[in-house]
């Protein structure tokens, strides 16, 4: 730690040569001197830089590849662990049964028997 305690911390917003000793100060100093650079027009989240607030745009922009396989659940993500993740959030049970239903068979059965399926949610 003590390697870091001399190190100077720069802005990095665009023509901004401010320069400060903990990230204390640096985020002062944005409240202040930055408000409303590099933010996002579709959600209002604030970037430090522009390539930052680029690659989050992606977000918005990028087709949605990842899209969620349960019957009658329109979500998409641009990301595969974020889908992952919506799929445990939202239907944790639904995949525990599904994965306890391919648990029954066998590696012959998987790999001979499996057709393409699609999970549908029970009422």
């Amino acid at each position: 730690m003590a390697d870091h305690e001399n190190e100077i911390i720069k802005c990095r917003f665009w023509n901004c040569a401010k320069q400060f000793e903990t990230a204390e100060e640096l985020r002062d100093h944005i409240a202040e001197d930055h408000p409303g650079d590099n933010v996002c027009e579709h959600c209002g989240q604030a970037f430090l830089d522009k390539g930052s607030q680029a690659f989050h745009k992606k977000k918005h922009d990028a087709p949605t590849a990842f899209k969620c396989f349960i019957d009658g659940c329109d979500h998409a993500y641009w990301r595969a662990d974020s889908l992952g993740t919506h799929l445990l959030s939202k239907h944790g049970e639904l995949i525990r049964q599904a994965v306890d239903q391919f648990r029954k068979f066998g590696p012959h059965d998987l790999v001979t028997h499996s057709p393409p399926f699609v999970i549908e949610a029970r009422d």
